[in-house]
Parts: C-alpha cells; structure tokens; sequence
C-alpha cells in the first residue's frame, strides 16, 4: 500500500513523500517529490510492478 504526504519545507516550499512497505524485505521505504504528479508517476509504475507487495 502506497501513500503520499504533503511535507512543508522551512524555505516555504511543498515536498511530497511516497512512503510504502516492501513486502519482501519489511522495510519501509520513502522517495521526495517536488511535484505531486511525479510521485504519482512512480506510485503507479510501482504498483503496475507490484513492487508493494
């Protein structure tokens, strides 16, 4: 399962975190976005893959 946080930086500026868990290992992962159209990009990309389970 995938999620995507809206993070405030102290410049002012908006980053965007794609977390999820990678059901293989455990571990939890996160990639920074500057745009919320790339994290949905690579969310998509890594459920097509099934990369989350």
């Amino acid at each position: 399962m995938f999620n995507i946080e809206k993070r405030p930086r102290k410049e002012g500026s908006t980053a965007y975190l794609l977390r999820w868990v990678d059901e293989k290992t455990g571990k939890r992962k996160t990639q920074r976005f500057v745009e919320v159209k790339d994290a949905e990009f690579i969310m998509t990309v890594l459920e097509a893959h099934d990369l989350d389970t």
